[in-house]
């Protein structure tokens, strides 16, 4: 039995207390964050040239060393690690954020 047997083992113990409503709440989280790993793990290798940005938020992605998606999307997991980025002001960011937005609502135009 490796690690994740027993984490497993040790969850499935822990979920047989709660209620259906609970679990519905779980199962609805579960959906969720299985849904946005599958959506990073197609987008991870998709360049972000495919977002269509501005040349500026670009060149800045570029410059930072950020060239798909995916490695947008890590970074964008604590907002302040965007704010980090070498160049980008307010417009930049804001232009991200909607980009991540779309993302995570599953568009990518």
């Amino acid at each position: 039995m490796n690690r994740y047997d027993h984490e497993i083992a040790h969850l499935q113990h822990t979920l047989q207390h709660f209620d259906l409503k609970q679990c519905k709440l779980i199962a609805s989280w579960l959906w969720e964050h299985i849904h946005t790993l599958e959506a990073d793990e197609q987008l991870y290798h998709t360049s972000i040239k495919q977002f269509q940005l501005s040349t500026r938020a670009l060149n800045i992605l570029q410059y930072n060393k950020i060239t798909t998606i995916g490695q947008l999307l890590q970074m964008s997991a604590d907002w302040d690690n965007l704010k980090q980025l070498k160049g980008a002001g307010a417009k930049v960011l804001a232009e991200l954020k909607e980009k991540l937005a779309q993302v995570k609502a599953g568009r990518t135009e």
